[in-house]
C-alpha cells in the first residue's frame, strides 16, 4: 500500500499528557501546516486507548497523526492497533527482538503506514538498524525526559544515522535553539513537546519552530 506522503523537514508535536481532552485541546490549537504532525504519545495513548488517536483525526482532519506505541513484542499484532486508530504511523522500541522489530516494520509496510523505530536507552542505534533485513521509514534519535540533566543532545548522531539511508527524527529538549542545531546536521523531523504543549500560546509556540524549518 501506498504511504501517505510526508513533507520534511517538519516538526512533531508530542502530545504526551495523560488527559484526552486536554490534548485534543491543543491538537485543535496548532497551526494548519503540511510539516506538522501530530503525535499520541506513550502515555496518552496508553491511559486514553488507541481510540485517542481515532478522536485526533476527527478534531483535526488533515492532521498527520503519529500512535506512539514503543513496541516491544508481537510487532505485527501491534501495527494492528495502530491501523484500528487510523494512525499514519506508529513507532517501536530499538530495545525490541531484531525479529519484532521486522515484523513490525513489515507489517506497517504492507497496511500503508510509515514505521518508526524509537533509540531511547539504545547505546548504539546505528547497530540496531544495520542488524535490520529492512530499515524502518524513521529513525528517532531520543533522549528521555527523565535523563535530560548532564546528557549529550541525541541530535549530535544525526549525521550517522543519515548515512544509513532513512529519515532522522529527533527528540528530548527540544526547542527553536535545538531544532536549529539538529537542522544544521541533516535532521528531517523535530520532535517538540513541552515548548509547544506547555506554552501558554501552542499555536504562536508551534508557528516559532514551523519558521525554522
Amino acid at each position: 500500500m501506498n504511504l501517505r506522503p510526508l513533507a520534511t523537514p517538519c516538526i512533531q508535536v508530542a502530545l504526551d499528557t495523560i488527559d484526552g481532552k486536554e490534548a485534543l485541546k491543543i491538537a485543535k490549537k496548532l497551526p494548519i501546516s503540511g510539516r506538522l504532525i501530530i503525535e499520541a504519545g506513550t502515555p496518552l495513548v496508553k491511559s486514553e486507548g488507541i481510540g485517542i488517536v481515532t478522536k485526533i483525526k476527527k478534531a483535526v482532519p488533515s492532521a498527520f497523526v503519529v500512535a506512539d506505541l514503543k513496541t516491544l513484542d508481537v510487532g505485527s499484532l501491534e501495527v494492528e492497533i495502530a491501523l484500528r486508530g487510523g494512525a499514519d504511523a506508529a513507532a517501536a522500541s530499538g530495545l525490541a527482538p531484531r525479529e519484532t522489530l521486522e515484523s513490525f516494520i513489515e507489517a506497517c509496510r504492507k497496511n500503508g503506514i510509515r514505521s518508526i523505530v524509537d533509540s531511547l536507552n539504545v547505546k548504539d542505534p546505528s547497530e540496531v538498524l544495520l542488524s535490520l533485513s529492512t530499515k524502518p521509514d524513521i529513525a528517532l534519535l531520543h533522549r528521555a525526559i527523565d535523563a535530560e540533566a548532564g546528557s549529550a543532545p541525541s541530535y549530535l548522531r544525526v549525521p550517522e544515522l543519515k548515512k544509513l539511508g532513512v529519515l532522522v527524527a529527533v527528540a528530548g529538549g527540544m526547542d527553536p535553539a535545538a531544532i536549529s542545531e539538529a537542522k544544521k546536521l541533516g535532521g528531517d523531523i523535530f520532535v517538540v513537546g513541552r515548548y509547544i504543549t506547555g506554552a501558554a500560546d501552542p499555536a504562536a509556540a508551534a508557528r516559532q519552530c514551523l519558521s525554522l524549518l
